[in-house]
């Protein structure tokens, strides 16, 4: 699967720095902390099907 397939989601800005640059979706969750290094930050998990419903026809 090519990296611009997958998304990498959690809810700690740290796990975004270390997967930047791999070439995957990366999506924070901000359940507590707010700033991520990501242009996709949701509220909660619960907004994630949406989110990824975007994407998939963005990327198409």
């Amino acid at each position: 699967m090519p990296p611009g397939d997958a998304a990498y989601v959690t809810d700690h800005p740290r796990d975004i720095l270390l997967v930047n640059g791999l070439g995957t979706v990366n999506i924070g969750v901000s359940t507590w902390a707010r700033d991520f290094p990501t242009k996709f930050v949701i509220r909660s998990v619960a907004e994630l099907p949406g989110l990824i419903a975007t994407l998939d026809g963005v990327y198409d």
